[in-house]
């Protein structure tokens, strides 16, 4: 799983948190120093928020597919279960 994130993005600091208390594993990729990878994420999903989970093929994006730090948690942990 990777997580894209930005340093000023506060929202990626509190999803870090959960991650790390949850004891799930992630590789965090920072947009503003990997702009090729960011943007063409970007591109393919025609959003450009932080944070933005890649699980395996799929994107995640706040507000759309999860809502709360603990919703995605649980997802994480459905997906991990049922890939």
């Amino acid at each position: 799983m990777k997580i894209y994130t930005n340093p000023t993005c506060h929202y990626c600091k509190k999803i870090k948190d959960s991650l790390d208390n949850a004891n799930v594993k992630y590789e965090e990729i920072n947009a503003s120093e990997n702009q090729t990878e960011w943007n063409e994420l970007v591109r393919i999903t025609g959003i450009g928020i932080t944070p933005t989970i890649l699980m395996q093929e799929e994107v995640w994006i706040p507000n759309r597919d999860f809502r709360t730090p603990e919703e995605l948690i649980q997802r994480i942990q459905h997906f991990e279960k049922n890939p």
